[in-house]
């Protein structure tokens, strides 16, 4: 992600949100009639405050998963660019530096590992193990495997580079369709996952007993 969040401070926010979930609960259905609708308040409460020490994960998943989804556009427009460094007559680690500064984050993630002085055997396969510990992409993982096969059965990269990215770019193309295919499925799923609390909620406002 390239934050400068430090996990002490994740921790903390986390910490936080358990306790003000925790306190709003508690305020608003607390009660004291007696020891055991005290136990159920309290116990109640801290499910809330548990749930809700999870946002600040949440939150940060949901940064990756869109980070990624934006290496993945941005790694079409990378690999149509060294496709074209190699019809140009430059070598595939050329190709690899030839990329715009910044973008998606290649600059820190990709193009030093792929030198051969950061790779601990020197080679491209160790680098692109590098790379996809700290990037977990599907089509990052499929451009590396034909880098590589190509590399040992003296394939034609050029040829490589533009059907991976053809490959790619369909590959997208089917998620994003299932995405919106599936879109109204998910928010019933919530909506019906809901529910039950929502109406215990508002039967207690409305009639306590």
């Amino acid at each position: 992600m390239f934050s400068n969040l430090s996990p002490k401070r994740f921790l903390q926010w986390s910490i936080g949100c358990f306790f003000i979930g925790f306190s709003l609960v508690f305020l608003v259905i607390g009660n004291y009639d007696s020891l055991l609708w005290f136990g159920i308040t309290f116990g109640v409460s801290v499910l809330v405050g548990l749930a809700c020490s999870l946002l600040p994960r949440i939150g940060l998943k949901r940064a990756a998963k869109q980070r990624l989804l934006k290496f993945d556009l941005q790694l079409l427009d990378a690999l149509m660019s060294m496709s074209n460094s190699l019809k140009a007559g430059f070598s595939i680690l050329q190709a690899f530096r030839g990329g715009r500064p910044g973008e998606a984050g290649a600059d820190r993630a990709g193009v030093r590992p792929l030198s051969p002085g950061d790779s601990p055997r020197g080679e491209v396969r160790g680098a692109a193990e590098n790379l996809g510990k700290r990037v977990p992409s599907e089509d990052l993982q499929i451009m590396m495997l034909g880098i590589e096969t190509a590399r040992q059965t003296g394939g034609n990269l050029t040829e490589v580079f533009d059907r991976l990215a053809e490959v790619i770019r369909e590959r997208m193309k089917i998620q994003g369709r299932i995405r919106s295919l599936t879109a109204q499925g998910r928010l019933q799923a919530w909506a019906v996952g809901l529910m039950p609390f929502v109406l215990a909620v508002g039967v207690y406002f409305i009639q306590p007993g």
